[in-house]
């Protein structure tokens, strides 16, 4: 189960192996060292 972090700005999660951090249109999610950045295009 994840668990919300202190992030600058915007909210994130943190568990064991993994890491989710979004802001507005921004979404990060990191699992076993691979990093995956995603934006909503408009």
């Amino acid at each position: 189960m994840a668990k919300q972090a202190m992030a600058a700005s915007g909210a994130r999660y943190v568990a064991k192996d993994i890491e989710f951090w979004n802001k507005g249109d921004d979404a990060m999610v990191q699992w076993r060292g691979e990093k995956l950045n995603c934006t909503i295009k408009k």
